[in-house]
């Protein structure tokens, strides 16, 4: 039989109540913490998280929601959440939709079953209704990566500036001589997907460059869906002189493609990627890539929601915070074929 309250008391002879106190998240004295902490070693106790978390209504666990776990920028947003909720002995919970909308109803209502303190939300799509009942169980929710619109005033966001992501981006290819350039933007309905596509043409309408319908592409965020895109743009005429990828999974499908068309990067196609800075500086030739402070982003959403978990700040207006993106240059980027330039 495992060890019980009762055995610490005896090891420590502190009072019940002092030590179901520290159990329960609360304040000792530091003496008192030392003793119950050596004791707990000792004994190898083990706390009954699903008895307290009936008593205290705080089961110290945070449920995280994203659209799809096979995504690199996903997984190390997850990593950086899960270090910093850990350090303030909170587990996760961590679900996928699928990039369905109709799960999401689901996974929140598993995550409320399961009686999470918090919740960090990556929609799906752009009106994330399901929130509603989270929201009137008055459960505090961080958005991260996804702006919905009505919840502005009433929930905490976390967001890359997304527009001047994909502005600085597109004018860093116009700069270097590109007038057909494509874009793999993701899906319409998503809001960073649509944001990137919104700087990229913004920055062409401001140098006179006409936007090429052909030359924009939604590959539902997916290599396969980038690899098949790609081939597509080349599929009539000689197709775009530079592509700008928005994420790693559709760099990595216009990388496949342009390989398989016999296209040398950056030769006879400049290539913009996005995230995985380790691997872009890996591969021949090294990728010029958007850089996102992913770890950044998922500490202060973190960070947020520990906040706003706490009973003393249910009054603090509602937070947006804004993060940069920076181009990190690699050679993947050159001046266009003299064809294109004739």
């Amino acid at each position: 039989m495992g060890a019980t309250i009762k055995d610490i008391a005896e090891k420590t002879g502190l009072g019940l109540a002092t030590i179901s106190k520290y159990l329960n998240g609360g304040h000792v004295l530091e003496k008192n913490q030392a003793a119950i902490e050596a004791a707990i070693d000792e004994l190898d106790f083990q706390v009954n998280g699903f008895a307290r978390s009936l008593k205290t209504h705080h089961s110290m666990t945070v449920g995280v929601v994203i659209p799809q776990l096979d995504n690199l920028f996903m997984t190390s947003i997850i990593t950086s959440l899960e270090e910093t909720l850990r350090a303030k002995g909170y587990g996760v919970l961590v679900c996928d939709t699928s990039r369905m909308e109709s799960r999401e109803s689901e996974v929140l209502n598993f995550l409320q079953q399961k009686m999470v303190d918090g919740l960090i939300f990556l929609a799906t799509g752009r009106e994330a209704e399901s929130l509603n009942a989270v929201l009137n169980r008055r459960i505090p929710v961080v958005l991260i990566d996804r702006k919905i619109e009505r919840f502005s005033d009433t929930l905490d966001m976390v967001l890359l500036d997304n527009y001047q992501a994909a502005f600085d981006s597109t004018m860093y290819l116009i700069r270097r001589g590109h007038r057909h350039i494509g874009i793999l933007a993701g899906s319409p309905e998503v809001y960073t997907a649509s944001e990137r596509l919104r700087g990229y043409c913004a920055a062409l309408k401001e140098e006179g460059i006409p936007i090429e319908e052909e030359l924009i592409r939604f590959t539902g965020f997916t290599t396969e869906g980038s690899y098949r895109e790609t081939l597509s743009m080349f599929s009539r005429g000689e197709g775009p002189t530079a592509i700008f990828a928005t994420n790693f999974e559709m760099t990595l499908g216009a990388l496949l493609a342009l390989k398989d068309l016999g296209r040398n990067v950056p030769e006879d196609v400049s290539l913009i990627g996005f995230d995985n800075l380790q691997l872009a500086r890996a591969m021949q030739p090294a990728l010029t890539i958007v850089s996102q402070p992913v770890r950044e982003m998922g500490v202060r959403a973190a960070a947020l929601l520990l906040s706003r978990m706490q009973p003393s700040d249910t009054k603090r207006p509602p937070e947006t915070v804004m993060m940069r993106a920076r181009i990190v240059e690699g050679a993947s980027v050159s001046q266009p074929p003299l064809r294109a330039m004739r």
